[in-house]
């Protein structure tokens, strides 16, 4: 599994790092092509898939209370806002066409990828001290254990709240000092050909484009140690995938996608960042019902074991310690007893299956020395334990033992 999370990161790196090369000194691929249709579509299925991304993170944030779900929640709430805006910010912020509204989608894109360095760094760190309120739950505050309190504000607020306020505080300034801001790519660029002239924007937009793709490249080395240490499907998925939007942001930097009447090859690479992280949503979605599935398996299981415990086994004993009061008929008895041992028998037994599914050893209770007491009647019980049914850090519940009589 380690090799290949590996293996899969440096394919996007390969995949970016070989169509850039391409492009740049080799034949037949080139950095722009004409397809307005296919540009806009590209940037409606990047947006939709960015907000379903942000969904699944702020589910993971409402379950886990982790600053990395957050963040990427946000950043990808960022990066969706902008692709989605795109083609409407020319006719409403001051200002020519490629100025205003150009530096304002700059700003959003360079805040969303920080944003998802941030989150591959921070790693599994809880948030403590925030107030949160899930849907059907009085409210909660995210703390160490995950527990929510009992008042708080709605869960959605710290991950929209923050997207929001970079989105408005973004408008607001470029509606302010918009119609001061220089033209970000070079007039002449609008001429563009299957290959336009490289790094004619704003020196300041090709360093933001170029820090963005430091930003993605970086996520995906640190995203891909994040998902092998913890096993989250997630994060393994989302290292290839900013390995291409680091990519995208290279071939942005030298050819800036800008124009919706052609579609250039950092939106292809962008896109392919985006469908991976589709697939690793897909992943993440499928393992976590399959979990809960298993776990509403095993809570049915832990009823019907401790059902079997607390009603046929006590039961069963009581008719074998009360049948030693039979003095008058010996055979009787012997019967009597030879039925209820088979019939514990056969109860331990099924507890003990019931209890071997999924079963995982725990060193606090598995590996204790078995017990003895004496019931009262003049025998003596044993216990020795077996696997618990799941360990967790506090504790491990229930084991169930194997009584055996001596």
């Amino acid at each position: 599994m380690r090799g290949r999370a590996w293996w899969a990161t440096a394919l996007g790196w390969f995949v970016g790092g070989g169509i850039t090369a391409w492009i740049l000194w080799g034949p037949f691929l080139f950095f722009a092509y004409p397809g307005r249709e296919a540009h806009l579509v590209l940037d409606t299925a990047d947006a939709c898939v960015a907000l379903l991304g942000a969904f699944l993170a702020h589910g993971r944030f409402v379950r886990a209370g982790r600053w990395q779900d957050l963040l990427l929640a946000q950043s990808l709430l960022v990066l969706a806002v902008s692709g989605a805006v795109s083609g409407m910010l020319a006719g409403v912020l001051p200002g020519s066409p490629g100025a205003t509204d150009v530096w304002m989608l700059l700003g959003l894109r360079t805040v969303g990828a920080l944003l998802l360095l941030a989150a591959s760094l921070v790693g599994p760190v809880r948030v403590v001290g925030v107030r949160l309120r899930r849907a059907g739950v009085a409210g909660g505050r995210v703390a160490p254990g995950g527990r929510p309190s009992r008042a708080g504000a709605p869960a959605w607020v710290p991950t929209v709240g923050g997207p929001t306020l970079v989105g408005v505080a973004a408008f607001v300034l470029a509606s302010l000092v918009g119609a001061g801001l220089p033209v970000a790519v070079d007039t002449a660029y609008l001429e563009a050909d299957l290959r336009p002239a490289l790094l004619t924007a704003h020196p300041v937009l090709v360093g933001a484009q170029l820090l963005s793709a430091v930003a993605f490249l970086v996520a995906s080395v640190a995203f891909t140690r994040q998902g092998i240490r913890t096993g989250d499907t997630l994060l393994r998925w989302l290292g290839p995938a900013s390995a291409l939007g680091g990519f995208a942001r290279v071939n942005y930097a030298l050819a800036p996608s800008l124009y919706t009447d052609w579609l250039y090859t950092g939106d292809l690479l962008r896109t392919g960042f985006y469908l991976l992280l589709l697939v690793g949503a897909a992943r993440e979605l499928s393992r976590y019902w399959t979990a809960r599935t298993e776990d509403a398996v095993l809570a049915d299981r832990r009823r019907l074991a401790r059902e079997l415990h607390d009603g046929v086994v006590q039961e069963l004993s009581y008719i074998r310690g009360e049948s030693h009061a039979i003095q008058d008929d010996p055979g009787l008895r012997e019967r009597i007893l030879g039925a209820t041992d088979r019939g514990l028998d056969e109860a331990r037994a099924a507890i003990h299956a019931l209890g071997q599914w999924r079963a995982s050893r725990s060193p606090s209770c598995c590996t204790a020395p078995p017990t003895s007491w004496d019931d009262g009647t003049g025998w003596t019980w044993s216990w020795t334990p077996t696997p618990c049914w799941r360990w967790r850090p506090t504790r491990c519940t229930p084991c169930c033992g194997s009584c055996a009589r001596r």
